[in-house]
């Protein structure tokens, strides 16, 4: 599968139905040099809705990157949590339309909010 970065890729604006299932199990399954991150992936987020994504920790403190949609577009928004998962949904640190890339929005983020550079991204999951 190609990298699919944002959801505006596609004419439709959104990703097509025949392809969320394939997007959704890449970004479930980061593969990227855990050495080339300042963030440490603990784990999938447990969500009982359409949600999904990744809790991180980063010098003692947890954030979640959510991919979620509403009928319009899709979303990848950053939350402060603490190591349960416990985070407040309405307050969202940073929220990115039409993106759907987890690791691509993590990655952005540490470098706007810590000012920390990322140089790579992990490869196309081929």
């Amino acid at each position: 599968m190609q990298r699919i970065i944002k959801a505006s890729e596609f004419r439709e604006g959104y990703i097509p139905h025949n392809l969320q299932a394939e997007v959704r199990r890449f970004n479930e399954n980061p593969t990227f040099d855990k050495k080339t991150k300042p963030y440490t992936f603990v784990g999938k987020i447990k969500s009982s809705t359409k949600n999904y994504g990744w809790q991180i920790e980063y010098e003692g403190q947890y954030f979640m990157i959510m991919n979620h949609k509403d009928r319009y577009s899709e979303f990848v928004s950053v939350f402060e949590c603490d190591k349960k998962q416990k985070y407040d949904l309405f307050g969202a640190l940073k929220t990115y339309p039409m993106y759907v890339d987890i690791e691509t929005v993590t990655d952005m983020w540490f470098e706007e909010h810590f000012g920390i550079k990322i140089e790579k991204l992990s490869e196309t999951n081929e």
